[in-house]
């Protein structure tokens, strides 16, 4: 072998020992605290796995298929799953039928999931086929379930849907790593919201956020406080929707996360639409199309088109056709930043000092529930936030209402459900 071929396969194995090593660590802590520090380093040497994966020979081809499925909650952001999922099909021709059997029903797992990120549902028949096929353990068959409960509750089935959720759920209690166990409850959550149960619903979104509470988790949290948005909206619990819809997009901007922010500004939309605040929703209705296609995400998400389709018609009728379309062409280029802005407008209180107190949205919900008699530990549980988060709220409310009690909050929140 010449020295420069020499050097390159060094080099290509050096690059692969380098991500096999990334993905470990990767696959053991990123459902925690550390997800930001992890994220950045994918980000910083991404290109290299890509370049590896061009021509990569069949032993390369495992090593590939094992990173990636490690890295699929990665994948997941940005418009990256159409890509990775197309790798991993070629990796998969390339090293099938001598590919070990947990990494082979792992990627077609992994692909089946991005599928259904992506919406390439014409190719999630045949990949769940052949993930079946594949599946010897009960590890493997609570996979099986899991991606089976996803395909029913696209194919709107709540009842299947929950039934296949369940069977992977009683496996990943116990057995599972965090992430299987967060995906089970979140679409148990969604499956709930699906079948009109918003009880059931709200008590799926509470365990997974005590979920995600327990191991530091915050980059999913954003699909959690959304699942909980749609169940209050289709609970006809609008107001607390919106509240909800803003929490999760302000969490999903922080965190960078282009589709979280746009289901959740849709929410927002929705709601803003129906107090005929067209033009805003107009704007809303753009900011998540933007986001979208920057990314390549799926719109609507999970059967919101029901919801969405609804929203433009009220919004065409509310102001226009033309009108509707110069929005949206205004906030084409919408980024998460505009996002954020929008929110903190949205929440900040009127700059004229002599107007009457106005809380953000957020604070009149915690002040509603403490004139029911709530502690900080109930309100917190019910809005998926933290006490500690509570409590500032609190001291911000008591400034602004000058109270010193929440007796007093209680007597002002009479009074102004007297003035509506």
């Amino acid at each position: 072998m010449h020295s420069a071929e020499a050097a390159a396969d060094s080099s290509r194995q050096e690059i692969l020992d380098r991500w096999s090593r990334i993905a470990t660590e990767f696959e053991a802590s990123w459902f925690g605290p550390d997800q930001a520090e992890l994220f950045a380093r994918i980000d910083a040497e991404l290109l290299s796995l890509s370049a590896i994966g061009v021509g990569a020979s069949a032993p390369e081809s495992r090593i590939l298929l094992a990173v990636y499925c490690a890295l699929w909650p990665y994948l997941t952001r940005d418009g990256l799953g159409r890509e990775a999922e197309a790798r991993m099909a070629e990796a998969l021709d390339r090293t099938m039928p001598d590919l070990d059997a947990d990494i082979a029903v792992r990627t077609q797992w992994v692909r089946a999931w991005l599928a259904y990120d992506t919406m390439a549902l014409d190719r999630v028949g045949d990949i769940i086929a052949q993930l079946s096929a594949l599946a010897r353990t009960p590890a493997h068959r609570a996979l099986v379930a899991q991606i089976l409960g996803i395909q029913a509750l696209y194919n709107r089935d709540p009842a299947t849907a929950r039934a296949r959720l369940l069977e992977s759920h009683d496996y990943h209690r116990t057995n599972g790593h965090p992430s299987e166990r967060f995906i089970d409850l979140s679409f148990l959550a969604a499956t709930a919201s699906a079948a009109e149960d918003p009880d059931l619903a709200y008590d799926y979104c509470e365990q997974t956020l005590a979920l995600c509470d327990e191991h530091g988790e915050h980059l999913m949290r954003g699909y959690v406080i959304w699942a909980f948005a749609l169940s209050a909206w289709r609970a006809k619990d609008h107001h607390r929707a919106f509240v909800l819809a803003l929490d999760g997009a302000s969490n999903s901007v922080e965190v960078g996360d282009h589709h979280a922010a746009a289901i959740c500004i849709d929410i927002a939309a929705w709601y803003v639409a129906s107090q005929g605040r067209f033009e805003d929703a107009a704007r809303l209705i753009g900011f998540s199309e933007a986001l979208r296609l920057s990314n390549r995400l799926p719109s609507p998400y999970l059967g919101t088109d029901v919801e969405h389709k609804h929203c433009v018609d009220s919004v065409l009728a509310g102001i226009g056709t033309g009108p509707f379309l110069e929005r949206l062409a205004e906030t084409r280029h919408a980024t998460l930043s505009d996002v954020s802005s929008w929110i903190t407008h949205e929440t900040s209180p009127p700059s004229d000092e002599s107007a009457p107190p106005r809380l953000t949205p957020r604070q009149f919900e915690i002040a509603a529930l403490i004139a029911e008699g709530l502690t900080n530990k109930e309100v917190a549980r019910r809005l998926l936030i933290s006490v500690s988060t509570v409590e500032t709220h609190i001291e911000h409310v008591f400034r602004k209402l000058d109270v010193v009690s929440r007796a007093q909050v209680a007597v002002w929140v009479v009074a102004q459900a007297g003035r509506n």
